[in-house]
């Protein structure tokens, strides 16, 4: 059974690390990024007043999608996970909510699916600035990024944690004072408001267009099919160029041997006394020693 957990809303920046969670702060999770939009395409199916448009199609594309979960929930990566309030709908549900935290394995946007897209905002590190007309948010202290190339982002569906317990180790800020990464109360309203207005949106384009869960549903699949085709060549090759680092290895062993043996084999030929002809050693393999 799940557990239930209480949470205070912050209304100032505590001095201290408060005794009980706060909304907006930010805990180590393990899960994977793409389990928030399972999700969403799996109580998107079910959804009384949607269950009647669903096609057969569609709904055997998101059985899969959700099927191969199981697969991503040993998949899943430590990462951070913002607490936040349950979805409108489930406000009863005692369980702990999070927003997923991750980089997309570094993707840039633009090769992202549109769900994905719709439903993660950038977040502004402590070597970037706001995006001019682009929802952003900021961490307290700002987040740092390795590689600054990279680009961290917050998926805004809620979802509960896969072992429906309250996450208890913090994400930390390393540094000077290691300090815990939290949302101050004001980002973390914008951040909620930001997040119930695009699911709303999305179940919007559901009500209004029944073809459009079976368009997110295919982006996702045709995405997630090519990423592991991806993973699997990275895979391949990796395992091919590590044999090939050992053959190479190896190859030099053989020819420090080769070399130690000819350097060994030469400096046993010492010339004999002046007078004296130098003889060669004998191995004689029928008395197993060496004749002189």
């Amino acid at each position: 059974m799940p557990s239930s957990v209480t949470i205070i809303p912050r209304k100032d920046p505590p001095a201290k690390l408060p005794a009980k969670p706060c909304y907006g702060d930010i805990f180590v999770v393990e899960e994977s990024l793409t389990m928030p939009f399972h999700k969403l395409l799996a109580v998107a199916m079910n959804t009384a007043s949607i269950k009647t448009t669903v096609t057969p199609a569609c709904r055997r594309i998101v059985e899969t999608i959700c099927s191969s979960s199981r697969f991503s929930e040993k998949l899943g990566r430590r990462r951070p996970g913002i607490l936040c309030h349950a979805p409108l709908g489930a406000e009863g549900d005692t369980r702990p909510w999070i927003f997923l935290m991750g980089t997309f394995d570094g993707h840039d946007e633009i090769n992202l699916p549109q769900i994905y897209q719709d439903f993660a905002i950038t977040v502004c590190t402590d070597t970037t600035k706001d995006w001019e007309g682009k929802f952003t948010i900021r961490t307290s202290p700002n987040w740092r990024m390795f590689p600054p190339t990279k680009t961290q982002w917050v998926v805004v569906i809620p979802m509960s944690p896969q072992s429906g317990k309250l996450p208890v180790e913090r994400w930390i800020c390393f540094g000077d004072q290691n300090i815990p990464y939290t949302i101050e109360p004001s980002e973390f309203s914008k951040l909620t408001k930001y997040s119930r207005g695009k699911l709303k949106e999305f179940t919007g384009k559901i009500m209004s267009d029944r073809n459009y869960l079976t368009k997110v549903a295919k982006d996702i699949q045709k995405h997630e099919l090519k990423y592991r085709a991806q993973k699997k060549r990275e895979y391949a090759s990796s395992c091919r160029s590590s044999q090939m680092h050992h053959l190479q290895q190896g190859m030099r062993s053989m020819q420090l041997t080769d070399f130690t043996n000819i350097e060994f084999d030469r400096a046993s030929m010492q010339r004999s006394s002046p007078g004296k002809k130098p003889v060669a050693s004998v191995y004689s393999k029928a008395s197993a020693r060496v004749v002189l």
